[in-house]
């Protein structure tokens, strides 16, 4: 068998630092013969280091752009394993949300309260606060609370 690479799609380390490796494939290749071979050596391979494997369809995921905000919402605060309760008083009390304001806003508002930045891209991850995930996430896009 000739030597090859593996280049994960996505590998996720959370805060309990277990770690997973996701595939992502087109759906109509996911279930090949092929692709199952390779998916259940990787799955028993990666299990022996406690490492998770899992491959997932395109649909799945999303756009590219909502991936990279997720990426970049979970590397900046959506890993923090921040208390649910915590962050509904972030996203009701502490922004005073009442419609719509930029990120550039909500930022200012926590900053004048004296709480870290990470705590807004923690409520956006973890959907306590919304915006349009179809767009790159900037200072001038809007969010609002969650439902």
């Amino acid at each position: 068998m000739a030597k090859s690479f593996l280049y994960p799609d996505i590998c996720i380390r959370d805060p309990n630092d277990s770690v997973r490796i996701v595939e992502v494939k087109p759906e109509a290749l996911q279930l090949t013969s092929d692709n199952c071979r390779k998916a259940n050596f990787l799955r028993s391979h990666f299990s022996d280091f406690g490492i998770s494997y899992t491959t997932v369809g395109e649909a799945y995921c999303g756009s590219k752009i909502e991936l990279a905000n997720l990426e970049m919402l979970y590397n900046r605060g959506g890993r923090q394993n921040l208390e649910n309760e915590l962050l509904q008083e972030l996203a009701t009390r502490i922004l005073r949300i009442d419609g719509p304001i930029t990120m550039s806003e909500a930022a200012s508002r926590l900053e004048k309260a004296g709480v870290a930045h990470f705590y807004l891209e923690s409520a956006l991850f973890h959907r306590y606060l919304k915006c349009n995930f179809q767009l790159p996430i900037s200072a001038t896009t809007l969010v609002e609370r969650g439902s």
